[in-house]
């Protein structure tokens, strides 16, 4: 049977017409893309969380104690979220401080928020 028929004969019809947003612009796939790929690994997942849990901004040495990576694995994850853009960082003598950056978040809201929904869904 040819993927262009049905079962009992005839041609496959596609379904009705559903309004689609725009693509996106290159210059926002690429950011989106870094910010998706940062998100891709879970110890990185998992800081982001830890960061989002805490009202100040977290010493590295406070981050890597949470975790059993050492210090230079942890800097690797946080350099990949800082250059992703969803982090923030603040020195104070010789450490280094974390903090999510609240407006990386909020564009991934309006990303999330501008897509089409189906009828019915919120």
């Amino acid at each position: 049977m040819n993927v262009d028929e049905r079962p009992g004969g005839g041609a496959l019809a596609c379904p009705p017409s559903v309004p689609l947003s725009p693509p996106l612009p290159p210059a926002a796939a690429v950011h989106y893309a870094r910010f998706f790929r940062a998100l891709g690994d879970e110890t990185r997942v998992q800081i982001v969380r830890l960061l989002a849990a805490q009202s100040e901004p977290l010493c590295v040495c406070h981050i890597e104690s949470a975790f059993g990576l050492t210090q230079s694995g942890i800097s690797y994850h946080l350099r990949v979220l800082r250059e992703a853009g969803l982090v923030l960082t603040e020195r104070r003598g010789t450490w280094i401080y974390y903090r999510l950056d609240p407006n990386c978040f909020r564009a991934l809201f309006t990303f999330v928020d501008q897509q089409p929904r189906a009828v019915g869904q919120p």
